[in-house]
């Protein structure tokens, strides 16, 4: 009854294309074979392809333990219809990794039936006595391939000085592999050449090889010394170290008072003087001893003055002794007269007179030379009867009379015709409002344009006053607008 219900399974689960052969096996044609999954127990005779091979099917019975060295992913089942089982196989797994205890070089898994792994590394551990971590029972040491792997490697964290004076001395250490004493010895007083900042065990200390001397400015400093050892010295790089001197030493480093410079006329550490040597020049300089750039100029001409035009030589002690006249000009000393004249600077000084002249008020007074000189206008004249009288005339002034014209002339007593522009007053400024194109007096009375809205219903609307400079004189009701007191 078992067998039955299994084989009516299998029956159920075969492909198509058995399942279509098993239908079509007539006449009892069909697998005869009780362990194929296909298997017609009516067959009375095998089918077979036509190269002769049996078309029954066993691909559905297998091991289904995915772990298994025969594991067939298509099986359905591990037993046939008779009853047999398929067995899974075993011997091809095993510890693949070669570092492990259990290493098993034919293995292809290194997983078991189970899928846990099969590697052991309890037999790996550290051998060495003298490891902090020494593994008596250990018979593989591994070490060498350091800590990348499942294992523990020697560790020697616990070696160490245990000397507390020692260079190398480890608070933690409990195997002790011997000290240092060496490495952290040194001279431990500072200033001495062979300080050392690291040292912790005092050692000897050397005072000559970094003495010398500190001092920059000497010229024996050494920039290597820390000690002074008084050698400073200061003599053999002294010198002028001034580079306008003329014993100048570029290798000095120290001035001293040896710096000599040029005179004057180019000599070094020299008392020449330069100097204009032409006694006859406006500048001689009767202690000069050379005159290496031409420095005379000019000549002294007979008043005593000094300069480089010749045409006015003598110009300051020539002029007129006459008090009265034109051109006379005061001077401490005249040397050469020259003739005085009566007739530039005379005439009338009263504005109100007919003949007042101007010039005599304005003209320059000049000496003989045309030169500006200081005098007095408006001096008597002669009359005809050789006596001084004032040359003013008041009496015959002619001009226009008449003030309602430009031309009117105030000191006038005669008109002599000259009136011809009347006076017409307004505003004569043409950006005025009022502006008056016929006016040739301006009377004062102008006042702006002024542009604005005259709508009373707008904001901005300008009400009059009665004030020519405030109140809107030209009309512009675009300007008007309704918003701002809406």
């Amino acid at each position: 009854m078992k067998k039955m219900f299994l084989f009516l399974i299998l029956t159920m689960t075969v492909s198509f294309t058995s399942f279509a052969q098993t239908i079509q096996s007539v006449d009892g044609v069909g697998c005869m074979d009780d362990q194929a999954c296909n298997y017609c127990p009516w067959a009375t005779v095998d089918l077979f392809d036509e190269d002769g091979s049996t078309t029954c099917d066993y691909s559905c019975v297998g091991c289904m333990n995915e772990f298994a060295c025969n594991y067939n992913p298509a099986a359905v089942t591990d037993e046939f219809p008779n009853g047999d089982v398929i067995p899974c196989e075993s011997d091809c797994l095993g510890c693949m990794d070669e570092n492990a205890c259990n290493y098993v070089e034919t293995a292809t898994q290194d997983l078991d039936l189970n899928g846990d792994e099969i590697c052991s590394y309890g037999c790996i551990g550290c051998m060495d006595e003298g490891a902090c971590n020494f593994n008596a029972f250990a018979s593989w040491d591994h070490s060498g391939l350091g800590e990348d792997g499942p294992w523990e490697v020697c560790d020697y964290s616990c070696q160490g000085c245990m000397d507390p004076n020692a260079c190398d001395y480890n608070p933690l250490a409990e195997i002790n592999t011997g000290c240092d004493y060496l490495s952290c010895t040194g001279c431990m007083v500072e200033g001495a050449c062979d300080y050392d900042a690291d040292a912790t065990i005092p050692g000897y200390c050397e005072w000559e090889t970094c003495a010398g001397c500190t001092d920059s400015i000497a010229c024996n400093y050494d920039v290597d010394a820390t000690i002074g050892d008084d050698s400073c010295e200061y003599e053999t790089c002294a010198g002028c170290t001034d580079e306008t001197a003329c014993n100048y030493d570029e290798t000095a480093t120290i001035l001293n008072d040896s710096c000599t410079y040029f005179d004057a006329c180019g000599e070094c550490d020299g008392s020449g003087v330069s100097g204009c040597m032409d006694a006859t020049a406006c500048n001689y300089n009767a202690d000069a001893t050379c005159d290496p750039d031409d420095a005379c100029f000019g000549s002294v001409d007979d008043c005593g003055v000094c300069d480089d035009n010749p045409d006015n030589d003598n110009e300051t002690c020539t002029g007129c002794t006459d008090e009265t006249a034109c051109n006379y000009i005061a001077l401490d000393e005249i040397l050469f007269e020259v003739p005085c004249e009566f007739v530039s600077c005379y005439g009338c000084m009263d504005p109100t007179a007919c003949n007042y002249n101007e010039n005599s008020l304005g003209e320059q007074c000049t000496d003989a030379f045309g030169n500006p000189a200081d005098c007095e206008w408006g001096l008597m004249i002669t009359n005809d009867d050789g006596e001084l009288v004032n040359s003013c005339d008041f009496e015959l002034c002619f001009g226009c009379t008449d003030d309602d014209y430009a031309e009117y002339n105030p000191v006038a007593t005669e008109d002599d015709g000259s009136c011809a522009t009347l006076i017409i007053e307004g505003c004569t400024d043409n950006t005025m409002f009022n502006y008056n194109e016929d006016a040739n007096s301006d009377d004062g009375s102008c006042y702006p344009v002024i542009i604005g809205c005259t709508l009373e219903g707008a904001c901005n609307y300008s009400a009059p006053t009665g004030d020519v400079n405030v109140d809107v004189n030209t009309t512009d009701n675009t300007l008007c607008e309704y918003e701002t007191c809406a």
